[in-house]
C-alpha cells in the first residue's frame, strides 16, 4: 500500500483550510538552499498549521521553534531523500502524524496568530507614530 498523491488546478482560496485539513500532508517549504529560503517560516506553513493540518517544512536560521515528530516533520534544505523518508514516516504513522498537526496548531497559536501579528504591527505603527 502505497501514498496516493493528487495533483489538482488551482485552488480558489477560501477552499485551502479544508483541502488543507483534508491532506495527509502539506508541505511549506521553503525545501531550497537559497538565501531568502534561509530566514523564512513561509505563509503556507503556517496557514496550514492554521488549519490544524500536518505540515513539512524546511529546516532553517528561524525555524527554531518547530520540532520534527513534535509540531512538524523537519527536514534539512536541499534535501530531496529527507523529504521522501518524511512522507514515508508520515504514510506509516497517520495517529502520530495527528498529534503532529494538533500540536502545529497550537504552536501556530503561540507564535504565528493573526492576534500576535495584529499585536506587533500596532506596536510598529505606534512606534513609527513617535518617530
Amino acid at each position: 500500500k502505497g501514498a496516493h498523491v493528487t495533483y489538482e488546478k488551482w485552488i480558489p482560496f477560501e477552499q485551502i483550510p479544508d483541502r488543507a485539513r483534508g491532506a495527509g500532508l502539506c508541505l511549506g517549504g521553503p525545501f531550497g538552499k537559497t538565501l531568502q529560503s534561509q530566514f523564512v517560516v513561509t505563509g503556507k506553513a503556517t496557514q496550514f498549521m492554521a488549519a490544524g493540518a500536518p505540515v513539512l517544512i524546511g529546516k532553517n536560521k528561524v525555524t527554531g521553534v518547530f520540532k520534527d515528530k513534535v509540531n512538524c516533520l523537519l527536514v534539512p534544505p536541499a534535501d530531496t531523500p529527507a523529504i521522501a523518508e518524511a512522507v514515508t514516516w508520515a504514510v506509516a504513522h497517520p495517529g502520530q502524524l495527528s498529534a503532529v498537526a494538533k500540536a502545529g496548531r497550537a504552536l501556530y497559536e503561540q507564535h504565528f496568530s493573526q492576534r500576535l501579528v495584529n499585536e506587533a504591527a500596532k506596536v510598529l505603527v505606534k512606534g513609527l507614530g513617535n518617530a
